[in-house]
C-alpha cells in the first residue's frame, strides 16, 4: 500500500502465538482483518479481494467526514459511490452527532460535509431523501 501513497501500513500476527493480543482486540475467528486508527479498532467484514480490502483501508484511514469544497466535487462523489451521507450546514450539535455516527459507520460507507453555499440547490432535495 505504501507504493500507492496510502497512509495505511499492513502487518500480520499469529493470534495463536500472541493470544493475549488477540484477546485484547476481540479476535475470535481466523482470518480476522482489523484496521487500527487512534483508539478505534475497525473490523473488516467485506469481500476478501485485494481491491475491496484496500478500498476499506483507505476509507477508514482517511478523515471521518470528507469536505466537499465544490458542487463539481459533490457530483463526482455521487457518481463514484452507490451509498453515501452528506451533512449540509455549519457547525452545530447536529454536525457533532453526525461525526460521532460517522466514526461508528465509516466501515460501511463514506461521509461528507458541505456548506450551504456550496450545495444550495441540493439542500432541500437531500433532506427530503432522508425523510
Amino acid at each position: 500500500m505504501r507504493s500507492s501513497g496510502s497512509p495505511v501500513r499492513v502487518g500480520k500476527m499469529d493470534a495463536t502465538a500472541y493470544s493475549s493480543v488477540a484477546s485484547e482486540f476481540g479476535v475470535r475467528g481466523y482470518p480476522t482483518i482489523k484496521l487500527l486508527k487512534g483508539d478505534m479498532a475497525y473490523n473488516y467484514k467485506g469481500p476478501r479481494t485485494k481491491d475491496d480490502i484496500v478500498e476499506f483501508a483507505n476509507r477508514v484511514a482517511g478523515p471521518l467526514v470528507r469536505p466537499l469544497p465544490s458542487q463539481q466535487m459533490f457530483e463526482h462523489v455521487l457518481k463514484r459511490h452507490d451509498v453515501l451521507f452528506v451533512y449540509i450546514g455549519g457547525e452545530s450539535p447536529l454536525k457533532e452527532k453526525y461525526i460521532e455516527v460517522a466514526s461508528e459507520l465509516i466501515v460501511y460507507t463514506y461521509f461528507f460535509s458541505a456548506s450551504e453555499d456550496v450545495l444550495p440547490k441540493y439542500k432541500k432535495r437531500l433532506s427530503l431523501r432522508l425523510l
